[in-house]
């Protein structure tokens, strides 16, 4: 089912594309492929993601992309389809445009999955994770699935954990380490243990098959709802909130998980947990992602969390960030931008930094209801390192009405509270059948929504009641590339095209306006996008703007001589500027 928002003419490309057809031995023009903006104009498709005929809810949305190959993500969501919680998993192909439901993951040990989450390694396979169990009062484990092919299939569940007596292991995340650090392709989870509350993690060094002891990460009790990402050294970050007094905490881990240091305060918030207008579970968690591109914010760490600060009478989304490894944090930063104090709330965010360090924050919004009930899903994006925000997208098409979520019939076959469920569920003796929207068994909406990006194009992820009931809902910026962000600057190539195999290539590149991006080089890719050599430009200045010089000897960076061919030559910073150098016999 497809829905359409925001109908508009197509947006302009964002730069010419570079067609496969164009002639190997012309000379090419400059190509300027700047991030796009999703602005307010733009065509949103709202895209269903579960497939299920029922009318059973689906929350707790995730999502990530294949880094070598930004076409391909997966989705994952906590889904009762068959009357009980369980965890199911959605694919595309085609950046978004088209989605295949994949079905619900099996977990043999424990009767109800729940909490997913989801990520990618750096060579494009993706890991899915679940809290499987059968009540609170009982242990239970998490789970780890591997796909390579994409999320059309996963291998078995691997256990991270499993069994701890007297504990209830809750609200689980995974990352993994995409960098070149000697960490790579770690995978790491982290937890709260109830009751002692405090969280932990485990690491796994070998794809999810084995996982090291567990660590701990918080120095105090009392806390919950971590989220860990992975800077650019393979550094790991994890935040989570305090609830007294109620803060984001923070801690990194500069040993690949071996260990982690003392305790930081990020910020204090209003309230670590609300219940919302309409039965809305809410939070003042941590919502984190680290910049590992190569542009000029390279290291930056951003947080985002729903608050409700001094001198404002509802709930907002801020933004702060830290260039030091969370040492310090910037001033939190409002990023929706609806009238202050005007009674309506912004909740549910999440935050992802892509691979040319464009920052985008998702979040339901209620700016539109006088009631403040109804909600969008809508989204924020930064092109310049959090210091400004766009103007708010809304993505959804149409609003939805939390109340519908609380109006759903019974379970079939019981709950996981009560006796029913599938077979060999054991729940609370005397609980009963519940609704099966009821807010203590399911957060009403859950606990998050997501987002994933990739040349700052965004694909969030969101629970919509449009059809009266709770569904998993993608939004598709449709038109192409998207609207090509104004340039504050240009990016020129003067070099000969083509040039022989093995004498080299004098580069020559001008950048007009502000200053160029710091620390970006030049890549030296293959036809299929593979890095093969970074040059470092040296930038100096020259008329009205800067110039610098390069030689490429046509050598990869182990030094080996490259065959005849096409190759691209990228400059990443602010944007990302690309052109072709064909090496000829």
């Amino acid at each position: 089912m497809v829905e359409r928002a925001h109908r508009s003419s197509p947006p302009p490309a964002a730069g010419r594309r570079l067609g496969a057809g164009l002639a190997l031995l012309a000379f090419l023009c400059l190509t300027v492929a700047l991030a796009p903006r999703a602005r307010a104009q733009d065509e949103w498709l709202n895209i269903r993601l579960n497939s299920d005929t029922t009318t059973e809810l689906q929350n707790e949305e995730q999502v990530a992309i294949n880094p070598t190959d930004a076409n391909n993500m997966v989705a994952v969501w906590r889904d009762f389809r068959l009357g009980y919680r369980q965890v199911a998993w959605g694919y595309t192909f085609d950046g978004g445009a088209t989605w295949t439901d994949g079905g619900l993951f099996v977990e043999p040990n424990y009767p109800y999955q729940s909490d997913p989450g989801v990520t990618a390694d750096r060579h494009g396979n993706f890991y899915a994770i679940v809290l499987s169990f059968t009540n609170t009062s009982s242990p239970n484990g998490f789970y780890v699935y591997k796909s390579t092919n994409g999320g059309v299939s996963w291998g078995p569940p691997m256990e991270v954990i499993n069994g701890v007596p007297n504990v209830f292991e809750d609200k689980e995340f995974i990352a993994c380490d995409r960098t070149d650090s000697p960490h790579a392709d770690n995978l790491y989870v982290v937890w709260t243990r109830f009751y002692t509350t405090q969280i932990l993690m485990r690491r796994s060094t070998n794809g999810g098959w084995l996982w090291d002891p567990t660590v701990t990460v918080s120095d105090q009790n009392g806390v919950q709802f971590p989220i860990p990402v992975v800077g650019p050294q393979g550094e790991l970050y994890v935040a989570w909130t305090r609830y007294s007094p109620a803060a984001i905490m923070f801690d990194v881990s500069t040993d690949g998980g071996s260990s982690f240091g003392t305790d930081r305060q990020v910020t204090t918030v209003y309230t670590a947990s609300t219940v919302l207008n309409g039965g809305i579970n809410a939070y003042g968690s941590p919502h984190m992602d680290a910049d590992i591109s190569t542009g000029p914010y390279r290291g930056r760490v951003y947080v985002a969390f729903m608050d409700r600060r001094a001198g404002y009478g509802d709930f907002d989304i801020w933004v702060t960030s830290s260039d030091d490894q969370g040492v310090s944090w910037t001033t939190p930063v409002r990023v929706n931008d609806d009238p202050v104090n005007n009674g309506r709330d912004q909740f549910l965010p999440w935050l992802v930094v892509d691979n040319l360090g464009v920052v985008t924050v998702v979040f339901l919004d209620r700016r539109h209801d006088p009631q403040n009930r109804t909600y969008h899903c809508v989204l924020t994006q930064s092109f310049d390192g959090g210091a400004t925000w766009e103007p708010n997208v809304q993505v959804s098409g149409v609003a939805s009405d939390p109340q519908y979520a609380a109006l759903a019939g019974p379970l079939d076959a019981g709950s996981e509270s009560g006796t029913g469920g599938p077979a060999g569920a054991v729940g609370a003796a005397g609980d009963g059948p519940v609704p099966s929207v009821e807010p203590s068994r399911a957060g009403l909406l859950g606990e998050y929504i997501g987002v994933t990006s990739w040349n700052g194009r965004p694909t969030p992820i969101w629970t919509d009641i449009r059809n009266f009931h709770q569904d998993a809902y993608a939004g598709y910026l449709s038109g192409g590339a998207g609207v090509a962000r104004p340039a504050a600057a240009a990016i020129g190539w003067r070099l000969p095209n083509p040039v022989a195999a093995g004498a080299g290539a004098a580069m020559r590149l001008t950048w007009r306006g502000a200053d160029p991006p710091a620390g970006a080089p030049v890549r030296i890719l293959d036809a299929q996008g593979r890095l093969l050599r970074l040059l470092e430009p040296a930038w100096r200045p020259a008329g009205a703007g800067f110039d610098a010089r390069l030689n490429w000897d046509g050598l990869d960076a182990a030094g080996g001589r490259l065959p005849a061919g096409v190759y691209l030559l990228r400059l990443d910073g602010a944007g990302s500027a690309a052109h072709k150098l064909v090496l000829a016999n």
